[in-house]
C-alpha cells in the first residue's frame, strides 16, 4: 500500500515546502539546501552547505520502500541524490540510498550523526547525462536493501540501527545544472499496517452482518 508519493508537477522554482506541506527539512542536519522543482523534477535549489535533506509525512510501519527515478544532469563528481527511509526529522537518523557519478550506487546508515557509515559496498557504475535509474531502498525488520531498476544490488544487509519507521524522503546535494534530479517517488508498506488491517476487517464484519 502505498501510502506517501509525490510527481514534483508543478511551476519551475516552486520550494517542496509550498508544493506540499508534508514536505519539511530535517533539522538534525542544521540548514538543509532549498529543494525545488525544475522541470517537473526535484533538484538543489542552492547548496547552502548542507545537502538537502527533505522528509515526508510520518510512517505507521517501520516495513516499507522508497523509490525514486534518479536523473544525471552533470558529471560533477561532488553531487549525489537519493532517497531516505526511517529518517528523523529532527535528528540525522535514518538510512539513505544515494548515487554519485563516477562512484555509483550505496548504502548509508545515520546514527544521529552527519557522520554516515556505509552498509555494504558500492555499487560501480554511471548514468549518462540525461540518463535516469530507479532507485529503491527496502526496509524489512533488520533487512536493508536496496535496488536498482528492479534488480537487487545491495543486501539484504542486517542492521538495527534505526528501527523506528520515522519518515520517508528524499536526499540532494547539487544544482539544477549538475548532479541529478529526483522524479516519481513514492513509498510503500511492504504489508498493510495492523490498523488498517483492523479497519478492512471491522468493515468486513459490518457488511457481513448488514
Amino acid at each position: 500500500m502505498t501510502f506517501a508519493s509525490d510527481a514534483f508537477t508543478n511551476t519551475d522554482g516552486t520550494v517542496l515546502s509550498t508544493h506540499d506541506a508534508n514536505w519539511v527539512k530535517s533539522t538534525g542536519w542544521g540548514t538543509p539546501s532549498d529543494i525545488e522543482i525544475r522541470s517537473n523534477a526535484a533538484t538543489c535549489k542552492v547548496i547552502s552547505g548542507d545537502p538537502g535533506v527533505w522528509v515526508y509525512s510520518s510512517a505507521s510501519s517501520a516495513d516499507y520502500e522508497v523509490s525514486a527515478v534518479v536523473k544525471q544532469l552533470g558529471t560533477s563528481t561532488s553531487y549525489n541524490a537519493g532517497v531516505l527511509a526511517r529518517f528523523s526529522s529532527t535528528q540525522a537518523t535514518g538510512y539513505m540510498a544515494r548515487y554519485r557519478y563516477n562512484t555509483g550506487v550505496q548504502l548509508f546508515v545515520f546514527n544521529n550523526s552527519t557522520t554516515a557509515t556505509q552498509l555494504g559496498s558500492t555499487v560501480a557504475g554511471n548514468l549518462s547525462n540525461g540518463g535516469t535509474m530507479t532507485l529503491k531502498l527496502v526496509c524489512n525488520g533488520n533487512q536493508i536493501s536496496v535496488y536498482k531498476d528492479g534488480s537487487l544490488i545491495i543486501g539484504p544487509i542486517t542492521n538495527s540501527v534505526v528501527s523506528a519507521a520515522n519518515r520517508p524522503g528524499i536526499w540532494n546535494f547539487g544544482l539544477s545544472s549538475d548532479g541529478c534530479s529526483l522524479d516519481n517517488w513514492d513509498a510503500t508498506y511492504l504489508s498493510a499496517p495492523s490498523s488498517s488491517i483492523a479497519s478492512i476487517s471491522n468493515f468486513y464484519r459490518m457488511m457481513r452482518s448488514a
